[in-house]
């Protein structure tokens, strides 16, 4: 789910398999009826580490296949038009997050900031969660699946994991950033 934070406030829908049935569909939605949705459906490759597609057929890499809806240049002229500033990208499913995180929001357009992730502490170095990790200057998300054990269970001095900010699919984006 993402919704634009601008005029009209459009909430853009991204399917995956599990909600292509139409009543599905309706019971995800119906909280959130009084919004309008654009429905984005995109089938997006898994990669290993070495570039090589791994998994194709039936599964949909949720963020990766949401950023690449977000590049087709309708999406964002119409955001655009809209009115749209910016963008809260979120999973509808995931109890830790809010849909339309007004404190997160708000915190990230005070910081003037073009790109936002709200994070938790990760207490166990075996936990399913990716991490948030600056590599060569540039931030990027590192997937416990991707991670090697002898990382994973680094601890700093006060014991605390070195990567502990574990991504909740809780992002924001300024229209201009993804522009």
């Amino acid at each position: 789910m993402m919704g634009c934070v601008g005029t009209n406030d459009p909430q853009l829908f991204q399917r995956t398999l599990h909600h292509r049935n139409r009543q599905c569909l309706f019971h995800v939605l119906l909280p959130y009826q009084h919004y309008s949705f654009v429905s984005l459906s995109s089938l997006s490759p898994l990669y290993s580490q070495n570039s090589h597609i791994f998994i194709y057929q039936h599964l949909y890499a949720a963020l990766r296949s949401l950023t690449s809806c977000l590049a087709g240049r309708s999406v964002l002229e119409d955001l655009k038009h809209r009115g749209a500033e910016y963008i809260h990208a979120c999973c509808v499913d995931n109890c830790l997050v809010k849909v339309a995180d007004l404190i997160f929001l708000g915190y990230c357009i005070g910081k003037k900031t073009p790109c936002g992730v709200k994070v938790v502490l990760k207490s166990q170095p075996n936990e399913s969660v990716g991490v948030l990790a600056l590599k060569n200057k540039q931030w990027l998300v590192v997937e416990y699946s991707e991670m090697p054990e002898s990382a994973a269970t680094i601890r700093a001095e006060n014991e605390e994991l070195k990567f502990k900010s574990a991504n909740i699919a809780n992002h924001f984006y300024s229209l201009k950033f993804l522009e």
